[in-house]
């Protein structure tokens, strides 16, 4: 009303029901895997984050696999130039929409791209909703990630990259 700009918005500014969708901040346990020092299994970190309702907690545990880990001794998996599009979850699929930053700046390699992959579907798979996830660059259902990964269908929960 005062004529300034206010930066640009996104649907998590948009209230459209605030007697309903306006609720305070609560802190949550998220469970994220990060790579071992050895790029050799993927290790849990449980963080205590502060969440609101009204933002997905998929969205914020892909932030947190995005800021990489707190233990020194874990090694990040996503780059961080990478920012999240768009994500949501349909019977039981989560759909992660990410920039193309997140396969440009990746470094590569079958380990690093199987790390990459599996943090974020291990990560999310820890929410009793998702069984899989499918991964979208800048809105489009990819071939390939790197070379290595077809990236074409959902993946599922991997256990045996965990230790």
């Amino acid at each position: 009303t005062d004529g300034k700009p206010i930066g640009p918005m996104s649907k998590e500014d948009i209230v459209l029901e605030p007697s309903t969708t306006l609720s305070k901040s609560t802190l949550q346990i998220v469970k994220l895997y990060f790579s071992d020092k050895n790029a050799e299994k993927l290790m849990l970190e449980e963080r205590e984050i502060e969440v609101n309702p009204n933002i997905s907690l998929e969205k914020y545990i892909v932030e947190q696999l995005i800021l990489g880990p707190e233990d020194p001794d874990l090694l990040p998996t996503v780059p961080i130039e990478a920012t999240i599009k768009d994500i949501e979850t349909k019977d039981g699929i989560c759909y992660v929409d990410l920039s193309n930053e997140f396969r440009t700046k990746h470094g590569g390699g079958s380990t690093g791209e199987t790390f990459t992959i599996y943090s974020i579907v291990n990560s999310l798979t820890e929410l009793p909703n998702i069984k899989k996830v499918q991964f979208l660059i800048e809105g489009e259902k990819q071939q390939e990630f790197k070379g290595h990964y077809d990236f074409s269908s959902p993946f599922e929960r991997d256990e045996t990259l965990i230790d």
